[in-house]
């Protein structure tokens, strides 16, 4: 008895050992994707690329499976051009292969994705000597530059490909600025005077943007439930020309504190004045 009783045992847990590595298998499929499916798939694409590429000189990346959408998805990038670069995908369910050559490159987003970033260098480098010459406590934690006109689709003006920047190449466009900052929970006042100062630092560099954003990371968060100044958002550029712009951006956080009391993150909205 002992024995059939032992030899049940291991049959059991041998089946429910199984059972767990399937289960196993079956979510890693769900998140990574079928080893197989991705071995067609590569195969799928690779034929997709010399159909319609064989005028590119491509690096490929290894197929990586995108569990949202359900695709088998590989990065190319050519390697004579900084700016063509794109995906190429497969879709197992309809055995349809296809590629976002037409947005990224030839639409431009590539091009104008990388004069943001290259425009935000700029500035960065430019606004942390500001901030360094004025001996000021804030210090730079990110900068980026956003053409709202493009992204939004009323910009239809297509730069070159592999053109090099040009501050013109990116119409209507807004900065973001992340300053880090040791007082917390943040003073509207002097915030504001700060970003006046970094304002006009960038209007004299030829700097021109339709909105300025600025938001604060505080370096030490004791209070946790204290209130506190996020950032300063909407400003434009009449705002910051203005002589009250300091005693606007305080009534308009005491203004969200009294609505808004419950908040732990409050702005000065001049977006909303």
């Amino acid at each position: 008895m002992d024995k059939k009783y032992s030899i049940i045992l291991r049959i059991i847990s041998g089946v429910a050992g199984v059972a767990i590595l399937i289960f196993l298998a079956l979510i890693a499929f769900s998140f990574l994707g079928n080893p197989v499916t991705s071995l067609i798939a590569g195969q799928r694409m690779e034929t997709h690329i010399s159909r319609h590429f064989s005028f590119l000189n491509l690096e490929k990346e290894r197929v990586f499976y995108n569990f949202k959408t359900g695709n088998y998805t590989m990065r190319v990038q050519d390697t004579g051009s900084r700016d063509t670069h794109f995906s190429v995908y497969y879709n197992p369910r309809t055995k349809a292969t296809g590629d976002t050559y037409a947005n990224d490159v030839l639409g431009g987003t590539n091009t104008i994705l990388r004069f943001q970033e290259e425009y935000a260098l700029l500035l960065h480098s430019l606004l942390e000597n500001v901030l360094v010459q004025q001996e000021s406590a804030y210090q730079i934690a990110s900068i980026q530059v956003i053409d709202e006109m493009r992204w939004s689709g009323t910009n239809q003006d297509i730069p070159p490909l592999d053109a090099p920047f040009e501050k013109h190449f990116l119409k209507d466009a807004r900065v973001m600025i992340t300053l880090s900052t040791p007082d917390f929970p943040g003073d509207p006042v002097q915030t504001a005077e700060q970003m006046q100062s970094l304002y006009q630092a960038m209007k004299k560099d030829g700097d021109y943007f339709t909105e300025y954003i600025l938001y604060l990371e505080y370096a030490d968060r004791q209070e946790q439930d204290t209130p506190c100044l996020a950032g300063i958002t909407g400003a434009s550029p009449e705002d910051l020309e203005d002589v009250k712009f300091p005693q606007r951006a305080q009534e308009l956080v005491e203004r969200s504190l009294l609505e808004m009391p419950e908040v732990k993150y409050h702005y000065a909205d001049f977006a909303e004045e």
